[in-house]
């Protein structure tokens, strides 16, 4: 006996009760034949998958001083070829170019990837006011480059003010593991290694070597910045030219620092910087400088055992404490007669004693 049937296997007589029932079969069907239709109208309702966003997906663009292997030529072609989320990787050699980054990008140098060798920008530019890499766009980063300003090293302009990297009005720059150097003019404003524009905001700088400059990062005194960071970088032999206001770093004036700025500015070496120039604050706003190594136990600027000629002076409105020092470590407690001992240098802990560690650390340079 056929106990189930498939709903093919049934006719609307079958449902309706019989081929004979006059008005009631009619009706029977209609509402079958209405049922049917209305079921066909949704199925593809039903089985239609949400929506979907359609995301852009960035590219690796790779560049090398020939252009072989399909990549480009220069840094500037790969920046032209490239849309904003891009990845521009650039191989170790010397690229004699001026770069204008007007796209979102992350230009990544050898240093970036730990790569031997080093990705060297010449800039071409020899006037007093050259800049080598202007960045007009959010979310830039440039990482892992060694940006060398010589061609204009030196040179004199009235009001002339040569930059490595200038951050246009943008947010979001990352400037990471470069080395910028040799930006100095014979001008009052005396050439800028990094040089963030008015109301530049979001800005990080970090774990950069940053030397040889009339000012390492220069603060523009025609807006205000608010919640950058300044970390883990080397700053040495800045502060060049007869200005005692060039300094490692620079606030130029009272809207150079946003008020209730949220401003990190900790875990740099200040070394070597000459002219008094460890950081100099016009603003008119204290700004932190704290756990930084100034090249001295004794703090920035002071003169004590050991730290003659310190020169990284921090002028008025930085409160630079507490500041690391310098403690040697030995291996083990105690010491046996006519023993000899590891001991191991540390900059750990600040002047108050703490243990820095959790928080920060000094990059090895």
């Amino acid at each position: 006996m056929q106990r189930y049937r498939t709903v093919e296997s049934f006719d609307s007589a079958t449902i309706c009760g019989g081929r004979n029932n006059g008005l009631r079969q009619y009706i029977c069907r209609a509402v079958i034949v209405g049922l049917a239709g209305l079921f066909c109208l949704l199925l593809p309702i039903g089985l239609r998958s949400a929506p979907t966003k359609t995301m852009a997906k960035s590219t690796a663009i790779c560049v090398n001083p020939v252009g072989t292997n399909g990549c480009q030529a220069s840094i500037q072609a790969a920046i032209n070829a490239a849309t904003n989320g891009d990845t521009i990787n650039v191989a170790p050699g010397t690229y004699a170019e001026d770069l204008n980054v007007n796209k979102s990008v992350s230009i990544l140098g050898a240093n970036a990837a730990g790569t031997a060798g080093a990705t060297i920008l010449f800039g071409v530019d020899n006037n007093a006011t050259a800049t080598h890499i202007a960045i007009s766009a959010d979310n830039v980063t440039i990482d892992g480059l060694t940006i060398d300003d010589a061609n204009s090293f030196g040179k004199s302009a009235p009001g002339a003010n040569n930059q490595g990297i200038f951050i246009g009005n943008v947010s979001g720059a990352v400037i990471r593991r470069n080395v910028i150097t040799n930006s100095f003019v014979d001008a009052p404003t005396g050439g800028t290694a990094v040089y963030l524009d008015a109301n530049t905001k979001g800005a990080i700088i970090e774990q950069n070597t940053i030397s040889n400059s009339g000012n390492g990062i220069l603060f523009d005194a025609s807006g205000s910045h608010d919640n950058f960071t300044i970390r883990k970088n080397l700053f040495t032999g800045n502060g060049r030219g007869s200005s005692s206001s060039r300094a490692a770093v620079r606030f130029v004036s009272a809207v150079s620092i946003a008020a209730g700025h949220k401003n990190v500015i900790s875990f740099n070496s200040f070394v070597g910087n000459i002219n008094g120039g460890g950081i100099n604050n016009a603003s008119g706003i204290a700004t932190s400088a704290k756990n930084n190594w100034w090249g001295c136990n004794f703090g920035p600027g002071a003169i004590g055992a050991g730290c003659s000629a310190i020169t990284n002076a921090v002028s008025a409105n930085v409160d630079a404490n507490p500041r690391l020092v310098l403690r040697l470590v030995p291996a083990v407690a105690h010491l046996a007669a006519f023993g000899e001992i590891n001991v191991t240098a540390s900059l750990q802990f600040n002047s108050e004693n703490a243990d820095t560690l959790a928080i920060g650390s000094l990059p090895d340079h």
